[in-house]
Order: structure tokens, then sequence, then C-alpha cells
């Protein structure tokens, strides 16, 4: 028995050719474009109005061909290894600079460079007149005005010279955190030619708040060095040594007040709301401010990524109980900024998750000074 066989359909067998072709190509440009590298203001917060203020202006506003200062507020160590990598590989930040000197420029103005040292902490400190940073072994003593002097001119130079070249620049330091005085010595540090409306400043926000009080206690513990006494967090409490680091380590949002009355561009990042995107402090500064090369993923290229530091115990002997009291103290004082901080065009919030969640309108501003207070009695209550 013969079994017909219809011929051949050729336009049948060119539609399926075709749609083969369109689906190799389709897939072909979704691969390439999902790898192709674009311009940071394309990468985005998730939620695009985390970085609306209440007026409605946008981060994306600042956007401006001018040179400009990026002032990095907080203490972020991996940060600062990533910009001090990108902006001495000139096919990354090409335009930008941080404009540090080195250690043996310090050293030889008889300063001494603090561990680790690759930030302006040097700068900061001898602008609120701090003389840990001078000589450790010192700490009652203030630092000689021809020590301030040289050092303030030598931070100075550097940033003069990178300005004058037509870089943009970076600085990063955890003792950026000024009152209304140290900020206009600061200012009269800045390269001749720029102003404060040349200025971008960014503030991060880390809850919760008590976890800063435990940090700024360990820091201080590395900084006294391997040879001094180690203190207890209520030690360290009781003694008045918070007085002396609340406003350096645990007071952003007081520093972010006083940049914003003077008239600074200033960007709140909210660490938490970070956290829950997951995107690292780097890829949010690097894409969405320095404009680092970035793609839908974050940051194109290796940098440094942020990761959980090792959680020294030794010596954390306040009980639970205590710390969500102290918790409680922090957020009141941060809510007496709330009405500060929410109203102004020149404030800008960036993945805004913990910040302001307890507070109101109504809430009143607690000094720091009473907030100081209320946590030494925390302290020293049974």
């Amino acid at each position: 028995m013969v079994t017909y066989q219809h011929p051949p359909d050729e336009k049948q067998d060119l539609l399926n050719c075709c749609k083969v072709l369109a689906i190799a190509l389709f897939g072909w440009l979704a691969v390439h474009i999902a790898l192709l590298p674009f311009e940071s203001g394309a990468f985005t917060p998730s939620n695009p109005d985390l970085d609306m203020n209440r007026n409605g202006s946008s981060l994306w506003d600042l956007e401006t061909s001018k040179q400009r200062i990026v002032l990095i507020v907080g203490n972020n160590e991996v940060l600062q290894q990533n910009i001090l990598q990108w902006t001495r590989a000139p096919h990354v930040l090409p335009s930008w600079a941080y404009p540090i000197p080195t250690r043996e420029d310090l050293e030889a103005l008889d300063y001494a460079a603090p561990p680790r040292y690759k930030s302006f902490d040097p700068l900061f400190a001898t602008l609120r007149n701090d003389p840990f940073y001078y000589r450790p072994e010192s700490t009652n003593n203030k630092m000689k005005p021809d020590v301030v002097e040289s050092v303030v001119n030598l931070y100075k130079g550097k940033a003069d010279s990178a300005w004058n070249s037509g870089k943009n620049l970076v600085i990063a330091s955890a003792g950026a955190r000024l009152d209304a005085s140290a900020l206009e010595k600061w200012i009269k540090t800045l390269p001749e030619g720029s102003s404060p409306e040349d200025v971008q400043v960014i503030v991060t926000y880390k809850s919760p708040r008590h976890q800063q009080l435990i940090q700024a206690w360990q820091t201080q513990q590395q900084q006294l060095g391997p040879n001094t006494k180690n203190t207890t967090l209520t030690e360290f409490v009781r003694t008045g040594q918070l007085k002396h680091h609340f406003d350096e380590m645990m007071n952003s949002l007081g520093s972010a007040e006083v940049f914003v009355k003077k008239g600074m561009q200033t960007i709140i990042i909210d660490e938490k709301g970070l956290q829950r995107e997951r995107v690292d402090l780097s890829t949010a500064v690097g894409c969405l401010v320095l404009k680092v090369r970035c793609n839908t993923n974050g940051i194109v290229g290796d940098y440094h990524r942020e990761v959980e530091p090792p959680k020294n115990v030794n010596g954390l002997d306040m009980s639970e109980s205590k710390l969500k009291q102290i918790e409680k103290v922090l957020q009141d004082f941060d809510c007496g900024l709330f009405d500060i901080l929410s109203k102004p065009s020149n404030v800008h919030f960036l993945y805004r998750e913990a910040l302001f969640r307890t507070c109101s309108a109504l809430s009143r501003q607690i000094t720091a000074k009473e907030a100081i207070r209320r946590i030494e009695a925390i302290a020293k209550s049974p």
C-alpha cells in the first residue's frame, strides 16, 4: 500500500525559520542588554519615592555639570577603601580626587596619624581641636596651634591642587560630624573658587541606635591600643567617655541639621533600608552620587564588599533591658529633629526605612546633654 505524502509547505517552513531566528535574536539582545553597563543614573532605589522629601525635591535634581565636593559623614572603612581605590584608577572615577596627604606628610608635622590611616580624620580632629589623633598618650592636652595650622594647610594644599586641575573632590570621615563652629572652620579650607553651594553632604543613619553606642565603645577600645586597660560598656558610659564621643559617632542627624541650615544639599541614607534591599553603602554612594560605572545589579567590576564585622562581646556587660531603654532615649533624641529635617528642600532621603518611623510632628526635642544624662542614669541603675 502506497501512502500519499503531502508536498512540503514552503511558506510554513519559512515562517518556522523566521520564528526560530526571531527567538534567537531576542535572546541575544536580552543577554547583551543585561550585561551592558550604563550610566549610574539608571541605577535607582527599588522604591523610587524613597529619595523624595516632603517638598517633592529629588536627588536627581542635584545633577550638575559644575565641579562639586561630596562630603561623606560616618564611620565606614569599607566605603573609604573603595573611594581610595576608585579615585586612583583613572578608568573608574577619572574626574574625582580623594585628596589626602601621606602618613609621612603628617608625621613630618609631628602628628601621629591614626592606625590604618586613609581618611580625613586628622583634618576634622584638628578642626574640632580634638587631641586624640594628635598624640594618643596626651588626650588631656590641646593641640599646639602651629600643628593645627600645619595640618589644615597640608590638607587644603592637596584639595586646592586637585580642584585647580578640574577634579571633583570626595571627602570621607567619621569625624566630619561637625558643630556650627567647626563647620565654619571647614568651609575656610575649601578650595579657592568653590563655595558651600558646591558641596553635597552624605550622612548615614544607623539603626538600631544602641548598636552605635556599642560601636563607639568598641572603636574607643581599638584606638587606645593593646597596652591600655580596656573598659566595659558600662564604664565607658559612666565615666564620661560617652560625652566625648557622642557628637562624633552617635549624632549623625545633629550634623545633618548643621549642614542643612548652612544651605548645603544633604542626603541622608538609612542603612536599615539598604539592608532590606540588599544594597551595600558603597553601591548606593558609588552608583547614585559619584557615578561609578554601574548596571542594574550595581557596580561594574571589583570592589570591597561590606562584611558583617566580628562581634567582640568582651566587656559588653549591659543587659538587654538596659539596651532597650537606651534605644528609646536615642530614638526620642532623633525624633526631636523630625520636623527640622523633614521640611527643607535641600534634604533628600535614600532608602528610608527606620528613620523617624516612631516620630510625629509633636515629638519634643531633647538635647544631646539630656540624652547623655539619661543614658548615664540607665547605666548606673541596678
